[in-house]
């Protein structure tokens, strides 16, 4: 087995160097082309356009970002290239107040980037519903982030559109919804990216080609992506050495992906009405960053998986839109002496229905229903065996028992223009779970949401939003992720969510406020099963009762011109769960903000975020002391356009070397983030 996993990396490594020197080959080619390929372009939009973006992650349709019920967001690809943001977490630690997005689990350590938002700090993040076009949700056994997903291709992104506040259109877990909209439908030409990174020698490269043809009328579109990173050598209090001893030894600590790739495909029928997307991911990387195996990572302490996302869109009518989508991954969890491999899928059909209703046309309806069935369909555990100094298979402890579940849903939305000036949003949604361990569990979501123009430059959007989480396969039966047992009682966790939000948006300046109130009523978090005992021992998953978030969060958008703007963003968050404490491990206080100029060819780009101070469990005084504070990050970008096809740039991330570290929840064991990291660019349309 472990013989296998070395070829296979192996080879992926060698197949990276080649399409790596294969496009550094086609740059001269690059440099003799003038057309502009660019697939919606952000630089012929007017401002009034760039103000005005619309999106569907909030109700499904297009629509306008601040006609949309609640807090949405939207982060543009000019926003992206500006900043040339190497990741996805780069762009959400900027541009979304209240976000946290962190290179690993600040529960558990594991290399499942991860991203909080709101302040709930749940054991595996299952609040974050991420979407692919509007389509795939993507999950594993324990319903949470996929594996280095935040390396998603940026380069193929058209757009990010994120509602902070949950939708119950988008089912069970959208509390906070993130939809990567992809460039593959419509870009044309081709685009080369690379990129190099320097920290003490070469650090990383990445090489992505971006395509797209018209033939025939069909469009073809997609993406190829090869990302490596060997990591930064890492060290923290309690840093594991050879043999399990506490001795600090940095070499056995480290955060790379030693390799990682991105395909993405897109095909269009001539009218338009059939669609085919998919997106492919392998990635390889170090195991846990804190060091708590007791050698450098092997092949059995990577954590190794693959995804595939695929849709099938017909639009079969003018008004009734079905989509057919199917997920499947492979993972492997380190450990020893057992470590885990999980094979998951997801399978879905999904019908919607859109039209305008009424003498005027005043109600938009939508009228939707999806049957879908998920779960695990493989799980095997290697353990070592000292007779063949090796591991073998076995069936005896698998990660949960495989199986899956059906899932079935209607809802119905009505957005009603009383006048030109106000209108009611009023919708439900009803999931029913045929569920992980022969569990039956049903949850009905409402949605209330009334928006006025009080004058030509300011709305008032009030919004209702129930929401809920069901119980994962892992919480249901989980046995042996150690320290971590699931619990075959678990109820839904149910969210209430109360929202007021302000925008005013005139001329060149748009001011946004959002002040919520979630109630988080039976959360599914794991509690030690004996109340005395620390984190480092046996716990199991519970429905722990109720947690209260009161936030307020504001933005703030500048623009100078099209191309030079300032933006600034905040949020603030009072937490209480049952227990009368804050939620633990997350900040209240968020800091965002950024200036972009551009003056004739040159353009500079600086952004910054920042987070407070982070509560600790009375108990953990290491983290207490070496891993609450605040975190301050500054990254600065220059760029410079040769022309309209090619494009230089250089990114400082982490300017000012800031020493930042985040803990984990083992007193003992924190994650430091990267230095200064200088990075070195270019972009080319053929």
């Amino acid at each position: 087995m472990m013989k296998r996993y070395s070829i296979l990396s192996g080879a992926f490594q060698r197949k990276g160097y080649v399409i790596l020197l294969y496009l550094l080959a086609m740059l001269p080619v690059a440099y003799a082309q003038e057309k502009d390929t660019t697939s919606l372009d952000y630089y012929d939009m007017s401002l009034e356009e760039l103000m005005n973006i619309k999106i569907s992650v909030a109700t499904k349709v297009e629509q306008n970002v601040d006609d949309a019920p609640g807090n949405t967001i939207v982060i543009t690809r000019q926003q992206i290239m500006d900043m040339n943001a190497r990741t996805l977490k780069d762009v959400l630690n900027v541009f979304v107040p209240g976000m946290d997005a962190l290179p690993a689990s600040m529960k558990y350590g594991d290399r499942v980037e991860t991203v909080y938002s709101r302040g709930i700090n749940s054991d595996f993040s299952q609040q974050i519903l991420y979407l692919y076009n509007g389509k795939n949700k993507f999950n594993e056994t324990t319903f949470g982030q996929p594996l280095g997903f935040i390396e998603f291709t940026l380069e193929a992104i058209e757009k990010i559109e994120i509602s902070t506040s949950p939708v119950p259109l988008q089912g069970g877990s959208a509390v906070t919804i993130i939809n990567l909209v992809t460039r593959d439908q419509s870009v044309d030409g081709t685009e080369v990216f690379l990129n190099t990174g320097f920290k003490d020698g070469l650090l990383n490269k990445k090489a992505t080609v971006l395509y797209g043809k018209e033939i025939n009328d069909w469009h073809i579109g997609g993406s190829l992506q090869f990302y490596d990173d060997k990591g930064v050598k890492r060290n923290s209090l309690a840093g594991t050495g050879p043999s399990g001893s506490l001795i600090r030894d940095p070499k056995y600590i480290r955060d790379g992906t030693k390799s990682a790739y991105n395909l993405t495909l897109n095909v269009q029928s001539p009218d338009k009405k059939v669609e085919f997307g998919t997106w492919y991911k392998f990635a390889n990387q170090d195991a846990y960053m804190a060091g708590i195996l007791p050698w450098t990572s092997g092949n059995t302490q990577n954590y190794t998986g693959e995804q595939i996302q695929s849709y099938l869109s017909w639009k079969a009518t003018k008004n009734l839109d079905v989509t057919a989508g199917y997920m499947y991954d492979y993972m492997t969890y380190p450990g020893f002496p057992f470590y885990n491999t999980q094979n998951n899928f997801d399978t879905y059909l999904e019908a919607n229905y859109t039209n305008q209703l009424g003498k005027k046309k005043e109600h938009a309806v939508l009228l939707g229903g999806k049957i879908e069935r998920e779960g695990q369909i493989g799980n095997t555990t290697y353990y070592w065996d000292d007779r063949i100094n090796d591991f073998r298979d076995t069936t005896a402890y698998p990660l949960a028992p495989n199986q899956s579940r059906n899932v079935a849903s209607v809802y119905l939305d009505d957005n009603w223009a009383v006048t030109s000036r106000f209108s009611i949003l009023a919708g439900l949604r009803f999931d029913h779970y045929d569920n992980f361990a022969n569990t039956k569990i049903s949850a009905a979501n409402p949605r209330v949401g009334v928006s006025y123009k009080l004058m030509d430059h300011l709305t008032i959007k009030g919004l209702f939003a129930a929401a809920h989480r069901p119980p994962t396969l892992y919480e249901l039966t989980g046995q042996t992720l150690l320290p971590l047992y699931g619990n075959p009682n678990l109820k839904l966790e149910h969210i209430d969510n109360f929202e007021v939000n302000m925008i005013y948006k005139k001329n060149n300046l748009k001011v946004k406020i959002s002040a919520f109130n979630e109630i988080y009523r039976d959360q599914i978090i794991y509690l030690p099963i004996d109340k005395n005992l620390s984190d480092r021992d046996t716990t199991q998953a519970f429905n722990a009762g109720k947690t209260n978030v009161l936030g307020l969060d504001c933005s703030v958008n500048y623009y100078l011109n099209k191309d030079s703007y300032i933006f600034f963003n905040a949020a603030k968050l009072h937490t209480e769960t049952a227990q009368k404490t804050s939620v633990q491990f997350l900040p209240s206080v968020y800091i965002n903000g950024g200036v972009n100029f551009k003056v004739k060819s040159v353009d500079i780009n600086l952004t910054s975020y920042y987070r407070g101070k982070r509560p600790m469990p009375s108990g953990y005084t290491i983290n207490t002391r070496e891993a609450s504070g605040s975190i301050f990050v500054s990254n600065l970008s220059l760029s410079y356009n040769l022309n309209s096809n090619i494009r230089f740039y250089m990114l400082t991330q982490n300017l000012f070397d800031r020493k930042n570290v985040f803990p984990l929840s083992i007193d003992g064991y924190y994650i430091p983030l990267r230095g200064r990291v200088v990075n070195v660019g270019i972009t080319a349309r053929l």
